[in-house]
């Protein structure tokens, strides 16, 4: 059978919701922890981003069974300052492939279906984030032909004693 992509429904909202929080628990930095309510939030979230005509959600299958997520999407842009001229510029959120299914072409599947997605709704680039020290995504990335634009750094600070 192999990998099959189809658009995202409501029903994988909870699957995503789920899978998405657990991989952030496992990445989270130590000041950034989750809300209480993160499962509640982030359901709520993918329900107006289903919703918004800018956003793409595919689910990846491999073999029949649900492999992974990728949810993205197109805008135009503006700098700040608005130095640069508009441009249409298509965005990846995240991906996430369950354990199991991971290299085994489900990742670059899914990359390569929201390429072509923007690319038909006339976006001329695409941008994603992803944590540098995970050497297997940096390899999809770089792949999949995206090269570094920007680096951001992480510095925690430790806060100032409060004053009595």
């Amino acid at each position: 059978m192999g990998i099959a992509i189809r658009d995202w429904q409501p029903s994988d909202f909870e699957r995503i919701a789920s899978l998405w929080l657990a991989a952030y628990k496992s990445v989270a930095l130590p000041d950034a922890p989750l809300r209480n309510d993160a499962k509640r939030v982030l359901n709520e979230w993918l329900s107006d981003r289903f919703r918004d005509r800018k956003s793409l959600g595919y689910i990846g299958e491999r073999d029949g069974d649900f492999a992974g997520f990728v949810l993205g999407r197109v805008g135009d842009w503006e700098s700040d300052p608005p130095i640069l001229k508009r441009r249409r510029v298509g965005m990846i959120d995240v991906v996430y492939v369950l354990e199991a299914h991971r290299r085994s072409g489900v990742a670059t599947s899914l990359v390569q279906n929201v390429i072509q997605r923007v690319e038909a709704r006339g976006a001329t680039a695409l941008e994603t984030s992803f944590e540098i020290v995970n050497e297997p995504a940096t390899r999809l990335w770089w792949g999949l032909g995206f090269k570094p634009w920007i680096e951001r750094a992480y510095r925690p600070i430790k806060p100032a004693a409060s004053k009595p």
